[in-house]
């Protein structure tokens, strides 16, 4: 569990120079954050990402060391780059650039989880524990589908 804590960490921090609505959902697992970003509409948007990434191993099938970005063939190489923290490091700077523009449009409902490589095992209970917080007009997940 503490292998992942500053990862998630870091995004509750980032999430909290938007909004001092950013909580942690602990249902016995992995805990996952939540912030709300209120915006200028009635209408409600959910993006759900996940903090955790896959196991390291086998560390000798690595062209170069997974835990220090590297660059090859114009794109960065390092463990959990694709899946997924690029995913939401492009939303939190999605949403610095909408609050630098002004009013955001919809109120954002960031859902970030622990466990989605290993099957989202407690990811039932918060849904259910936390419907009314999760409850959106619209979902974009992970990668935007």
């Amino acid at each position: 569990m503490d292998a992942v804590r500053p990862a998630r960490d870091w995004i509750a921090q980032s999430l909290s120079r938007f909004t001092d609505r950013v909580e942690t959902f602990d249902e016995g697992g992995m805990p996952a954050l939540y912030a709300e970003v209120p915006g200028g509409g009635r209408r409600k948007l959910l993006l759900y990402q996940h903090y955790d990434v896959q196991p390291v191993d086998p560390i000798e099938l690595w062209d170069s060391d997974p835990f220090k970005p590297a660059e090859k063939d114009g794109r960065i190489i390092a463990r959990g780059v694709a899946d997924d923290k690029a995913d939401v490091m492009a939303r939190i700077h999605a949403l610095e650039t909408l609050k630098g523009l002004g009013e955001i449009p919809v109120t954002l409902r960031f859902l970030v989880e622990g466990e989605e490589e290993i099957g989202s095992k407690t990811f039932e209970k918060i849904a259910h524990k936390h419907a009314d917080k999760l409850r959106a007009d619209g979902c974009l997940w992970e990668s935007g589908s």
